[in-house]
């Protein structure tokens, strides 16, 4: 099978022939249909996520869907032609492209456990894109935030992630504000359900927000939604901008403010957005890419000033 492989740190992946995959017992082959990018990649190739990956080299791609074609030993619940994507359920390091090799590949293996199985009706590159950029903005407007109809929402940060969790909240029926510095994603971001738009997180203060996503994570962004945030409200924070931060711990403590991390998402999470996605009332903003562009991709992402997310297509 062709894979792209990582090797060394600030390297280019390289399209390499490797042998195709084994199931072995608990576990099922995957042929590759659709392989989303995702920026932490690049953080591994850059250095900074090595640490999020359990050997190198490795096949790269944590978010999959594809059919599955060979099964082995012990696996019941599960048969040759089911079309599948990823929910991770093992601790770190996680499933393929982080803890072994990954969806970068026309061929992958996964354990039967972390299988989610998609809707007839959801492209399988729509299904390995919601793993992260979908399913990660779910769980945290709503098994973190606690986001409900009467909720007021704050989303710093319209990227991809972003755009998800303001359009989750919004079909919620909550009063959605975003923030983000790029005026370009303003007229999609109102598409979606948000109500006003600021290039300034210091602006969400004038709303009171009860629950505050940061999907950016800048030095600025996460002293601001402290801020901005109501009295006894909850910070969500998701992205990692910058590694380190300084707070008011005034606002933190007197505010009574709740500041929580969310990483990834739970296989019910996933489950949801899928059946969200099935029904059409939430649709990932992708572009797809062939396989062969995959290495090319990654130098995007790197590049940065994308609005939607990439994904490989497989034949």
């Amino acid at each position: 099978m062709k894979a792209w492989l990582f090797t060394e740190v600030n390297s280019p992946l390289e399209l390499v022939e490797l042998p195709d995959p084994i199931a072995g017992p608990g576990e099922v082959v995957v042929d590759v249909k659709g392989a989303g990018l995702c920026h932490s990649d690049v953080g591994i190739i850059e250095g900074p996520g090595l640490p999020w990956i359990a050997k190198r080299p490795i096949i790269l791609g944590h978010e999959v869907g594809g059919i599955i074609t060979d099964l082995g030993e012990g696996v019941t619940g599960h048969s040759i032609g089911d079309r599948v994507t990823i929910g991770y359920l093992k601790p770190p390091p996680w499933g393929p492209g982080l803890g072994r090799d990954g969806g970068y590949a026309e061929k992958t293996v996964i354990y039967e456990d972390e299988i989610i199985d998609v809707p007839d009706n959801v492209s399988l590159v729509q299904a390995a894109v919601a793993l992260d950029s979908a399913a990660t903005s779910y769980h945290a407007v709503h098994t973190v935030g606690g986001v409900t109809k009467d909720s007021v929402v704050g989303i710093i940060g319209l990227g991809g992630l972003g755009l998800a969790g303001a359009r989750f909240a919004a079909l919620t029926g909550a009063t959605v504000y975003g923030v983000d510095t790029n005026e370009g994603v303003f007229a999609e971001a109102e598409r979606l359900g948000v109500t006003q738009t600021y290039t300034d997180a210091a602006d969400l203060v004038q709303h009171s927000p009860d629950v505050v996503v940061d999907f950016a994570g800048f030095e600025t962004t996460t002293s601001a939604a402290l801020h901005a945030v109501r009295q006894g409200g909850i910070v969500v924070q998701v992205g990692l901008g910058s590694i380190e931060t300084t707070i008011s711990k005034q606002d933190l403590v007197l505010k009574h403010v709740r500041l929580e991390g969310s990483l990834g998402s739970s296989q019910e999470d996933l489950k949801a957005v899928l059946g969200l996605i099935s029904t059409g009332v939430f649709t990932p903003k992708i572009e797809q890419i062939s396989f062969d562009k995959i290495g090319e991709g990654i130098s995007r992402l790197q590049k940065g000033g994308l609005t939607g997310r990439l994904a490989a297509a497989l034949d």
